[in-house]
């Protein structure tokens, strides 16, 4: 009712509880009432495609348009969307902000409303926030004008919420959500040593020999194939505790269960046929990574088992979630690692995303780049200066920046969406964009003149650079940077481009043909607006803000990492043996961990504690021994690299605990087998500040 009185939502509903009828119903009615469109954004185009093959009324009209598709087949999809033949239309975050099929806009019908699936994508609380979402609600608003929106989720605590009722500009009392853990679950928690032969017992046992259809989730890709052969390959079964057991008819039956691993290594073919055939119920077991069940519709899943400790509590409670959807008793088990092994893993994805602050400062000064809008008025040491800037169009490439600080794309993304954020608008960026600019003349240089005269712009660029008219006279080749370009001459960079791209065509009587100019565009750029007159002590301001922000980040996700695992070993059992099979479930055990997610997902969970703090949790605390030989390592490391790599202590430590990044890939550095991976007991931050020291000293 919400969405059709045109009051923005944000649903929270379990697994399986019917969120895609929340879009689809008010998407019929407003198409019924007046010619209107809604419009879906989804992350994955597995999720779009099964929005639209699965079993819609026959009334109800909907298509998706991906990157996947041919120009044909989005052709066809858009002609449909025109003549009012569909109720919604899917479309990922980049084909939104791309803008590009939405060309003509007078042509679409009028968008009732949009709704954003996985919204909890929006939130930078969120351990899958995605930066681009952020652009989507900007692009939403101010370039179709949409006013009224819908998020769909499954995954969201308080701190989520919050952020996503703030970019959504809605008060948090109109969510929309239920409990989120369902009362048909059990949840039970082993530490079992030898997890692989635990789990063809678990699967043999009298809780999971019955179950139709069972998900066992692994994070590792080479996992998922590993433990797919385990459960297809008959074994004989190991002699076990020596207990009396129950004479139970599944107990005596030797494992022959078909098995198959889905993960995104796969090709779509084989991807698409594994997934046909455990929503068909050919195949019992299907052994996947995390990104396999989102969107899918099977409700006679009665077991889901995680064979590593899951990335966060809102992943595992949507994992659980998708067991049991008919309401059915099923049962979800967890191997918590009793040597930490996963805990480490899980930390080093953490520490992958944290940056330094002398890091951060370099991307301030290349974002900020000074300019001359000053007027300076003063008289001996007393300097009065007047603040004329009002923005420049401005542009950084974005290979360039990647290698220059060792920072992932997506890194430095977000950097700029919290700078866009802030409550001070740093700056507005915009599409990404191809930025340095080829010219090529084929024919005559004469023809140089008639380039002038029809891009004015482009004869003043000759006018200030006479390298690039020598260029143009003896190559034939002229080459610059059209943001560049724009500010300087103080015209739009879309409009230099469009005009640009014009040069290539003659149209006159004869009609349109090739003029014998080659205009080429590489070099894909971050491009945003923003001052260029900040003080020192202003983006010393900035640098202290983003800072503030990566770190007290990290410090919240190691904070509930620990939270989570220190939540599962209290409700664990020493091995699956003990989790109902012969004894009975344990009720009030299992009661007593769903109300302690439950209490998560419905509690704050902005947490920012100190590195002191974290490291009194920790249990890589370096012993004096350990530390004078990590010492021993670092020296070594730096006296054979430094020559050739430029080193920090934070890259030492990420190369020590085998973290991969743009400048030390996986690929190259996991052969360097003596630093590789060689400190994983010792704490990162331990290590990065040991390792900073070192450098310290050699520098001396």
């Amino acid at each position: 009712m919400r969405i059709l009185c045109g009051q923005s939502t944000m649903v929270v509903l379990s697994t399986g509880s019917g969120k895609s009828l929340c879009y689809q119903l008010p998407a019929y009615m407003y198409a019924y009432r007046s010619r209107s469109l809604c419009l879906v954004i989804s992350p994955l185009v597995s999720l779009m495609q099964d929005q639209v093959v699965m079993d819609l009324p026959a009334c109800l009209k909907g298509a998706c348009i991906h990157n996947n598709m041919t120009p044909d087949q989005r052709s066809k999809v858009i002609e449909s969307a025109i003549s009012g033949d569909l109720h919604f239309l899917l479309l990922s975050p980049e084909m939104l902000v791309g803008g590009s099929i939405f060309g003509d806009n007078g042509k679409f019908p009028p968008i009732s409303f949009v709704c954003i699936d996985e919204v909890h994508c929006l939130s930078e609380w969120s351990h899958h926030f995605r930066p681009s979402y952020l652009m989507v609600c900007k692009t939403l608003r101010e370039r179709f004008g949409v006013s009224v929106m819908l998020g769909l989720t499954a995954t969201a605590n308080k701190s989520t919420i919050r952020s996503v009722c703030q970019n959504f500009n809605i008060p948090e009392h109109s969510v929309v959500m239920n409990a989120p853990v369902p009362t048909n679950l059990m949840i039970t928690v082993s530490r079992d040593e030898d997890k692989d032969e635990m789990l063809i017992q678990l699967l043999k046992g009298r809780n999971f020999s019955g179950c139709s259809s069972i998900i066992v989730y692994c994070t590792r890709r080479e996992e998922t194939e590993r433990v797919a052969t385990i459960i297809r390959t008959p074994r004989r079964s190991k002699p076990t505790q020596t207990r009396k057991k129950k004479s139970t008819k599944a107990l005596g039956l030797s494992l022959a269960w078909s098995a198959e691993c889905y993960h995104a290594g796969m090709t779509p073919a084989h991807r698409k046929r594994v997934q046909k055939q455990f929503m068909a119920g050919k195949l019992r077991v299907i052994v996947a990574t995390v990104a396999f069940g989102m969107g899918l519709d099977k409700r006679d899943i009665r077991g889901v088992i995680h064979y590593n400790f899951p990335r966060t509590i809102e992943s595992y409670v949507q994992e659980i979630g998708r067991a049991g959807r008919d309401g059915g008793i099923s049962y979800c088990h967890l191997f918590l690692d009793p040597t930490g092994s996963d805990l480490r893993e899980l930390k080093r994805h953490i520490h992958a995303r944290s940056l330094d602050r002398i890091t951060i400062k370099k991307f301030v000064l290349r974002v900020f780049q000074q300019c001359s809008c000053l007027e300076s008025d003063g008289a001996d040491d007393v300097i009065k200066v007047l603040r004329r800037c009002f923005g420049h169009e401005r542009a950084l490439s974005i290979e360039e920046l990647v290698n220059k600080l060792d920072v992932k794309e997506e890194g430095l993304s977000t950097l700029l969406c919290y700078l866009e954020l802030h409550d001070c608008r740093y700056l507005r960026s915009d599409q990404p964009t191809y930025n340095t600019c080829v010219i090529r003349f084929y024919s005559s240089v004469n023809i140089l003149l008639d380039v002038v005269k029809k891009c004015p712009v482009l004869g003043m660029l000759l006018t200030k650079r006479p390298d690039l008219l020598s260029s143009a006279m003896t190559s034939r080749i002229i080459e610059f940077d059209v943001i560049q370009l724009a500010d300087d001459v103080g015209v739009p960079s879309y409009v230099i481009k469009r005009q640009l791209r014009d040069l290539q065509f003659i149209n006159d009587h004869n009609g349109c043909r090739r003029s014998g100019i080659i205009v080429e565009f590489s070099n894909l750029c971050y491009r945003y607006r923003c001052r260029g007159d900040f003080s020192d002590d202003e983006i010393d301001g900035i640098v202290d803000f983003l800072f503030e922000r990566v770190d007290g980040q990290e410090r919240t996700e190691m904070y509930l990492l620990y939270k989570f695992y220190d939540m599962l070993k209290s409700a664990s059992y020493k091995t699956c043996y003990s989790c109902g099979d012969e004894d009975g479930v344990d009720e009030e055990r299992i009661d007593s961990l769903r109300l302690k997610l439950q209490h998560h997902m419905e509690n704050s969970s902005e947490h920012v504690i100190s590195r002191e703090k974290l490291l009194e949790t920790s249990s890589e605390l370096a012993t004096p021994q350990e530390l004078s030989s990590l010492r021993s390592d670092i020296r070594n490391f730096i006296n054979t690299y430094m020559h050739d790599h430029m080193l920090t202590g934070r890259c030492i430590a990420r190369i020590f605990h085998g973290i991969d990044s743009p400048c030390f890939p996986t690929q190259v550095w996991s052969k360097v087998r003596r630093y590789w991976r060689c400190s994983l007991h010792i704490d990162f931050n331990i290590i990065r500040v040991t390792a900073t020291q070192e450098l310290i000293n050699w520098r001396r």
